[in-house]
């Protein structure tokens, strides 16, 4: 289980009956229903991949 994006306000995880792969954001009932917000006071997420500068000077 990891962050979605820095903000931090979803999580891409495993459903966990059928093993697919679901992004659930902050504030769903899924947050809870999965177990996200007991890993999350656990410490147990981990943080987001690093997101490409796509800045153009």
């Amino acid at each position: 289980m990891k962050y979605a994006n820095q903000g931090k306000n979803a999580v891409i995880c495993n459903h966990p009956t059928n093993g697919q792969e679901w992004t659930v954001p902050r504030g769903h009932r899924f947050w809870s229903e999965f177990g996200i917000d007991q890993a999350e006071q656990r410490g147990e997420i981990a943080d987001a991949d690093p997101q490409p500068d796509l800045t153009v000077s």
